[in-house]
């Protein structure tokens, strides 16, 4: 239910999004400060944890300018976790987390020499930009799994996660999930997950996942055609 309170707040919050704007480019750049998290259009939460500032001071000379380090928690519909950005003179980092690419934009205020800047204080922009996806094999490829031991039934016993399911030579489509979860596949390149069936629904509603009878007549296909 975690997931989908996630999507819902995403879906909400998304749909009107002052401190957003979109380029050319397909990025989007948002502002956060560390009261609330945002929920941006691509279905991400993201919430401002730290910052660590070693800048040099604006109004001081120095012989190193510094950075600034930035961490975020961030959840998508299917995963969650922590990643620190860096921003230094002529450098913004960037960092993927579950196709998607985020970039250190800026960080507000530049410190001052005697001045002691609260994590209340900052205001953070970043970009946020699908990454390009490279779509998923379907199907097992036997010379991947028949390496040695048959890795790919070791793979499918052990409940491994998804993407090292897809590593040892395994199809989306022969993922196996632990009981409680359920097969899910993004309808833009076949990436497989494991997640609770009413997570499964909402992601199908979103457009983000195929719907199960989609994924049993693909099955349906590959089988008729081997």
């Amino acid at each position: 239910m975690k997931y989908v309170a996630i999507a819902a707040l995403a879906l909400i919050l998304g749909a009107w999004l002052p401190n957003a704007f979109s380029d050319d480019t397909g990025k989007i750049q948002y502002t956060l400060g560390s009261s609330t998290a945002i929920a941006t259009s691509q279905g991400l939460v993201i919430q401002l944890e730290n910052v660590t500032d070693s800048r040099c001071p604006s109004d001081v000379a120095c012989i190193w300018a510094g950075q600034v380090n930035v961490t975020l928690t961030i959840q998508s519909p299917t995963s969650k976790g922590a990643i620190s950005l860096v921003k230094s003179a002529g450098q913004n980092s960037t960092t993927p987390f579950d196709n998607y690419v985020l970039q250190l934009v800026d960080v507000k205020p530049y410190p001052k020499s005697g001045q002691s800047i609260s994590l209340s204080d900052y205001i953070v922009t970043l970009n946020v930009s699908q990454a390009s996806e490279q779509k998923i094999r379907l199907v097992s490829d036997s010379k991947l799994c028949l390496a040695g031991v048959d890795t790919c039934v070791m793979a499918k016993k052990l409940h491994l996660a998804p993407l090292k399911q897809i590593r040892v030579g395994l199809g989306a489509l022969d993922v196996s999930c632990k009981d409680g979860y359920q097969l899910v596949l993004k309808s833009t390149n076949n990436m497989p997950s494991c997640v609770k069936p009413s997570t499964a629904d909402e992601l199908v509603k979103r457009g983000w996942a195929l719907a199960s009878d989609e994924i049993t007549k693909l099955r349906s296909l590959y089988e008729s055609a081997s």
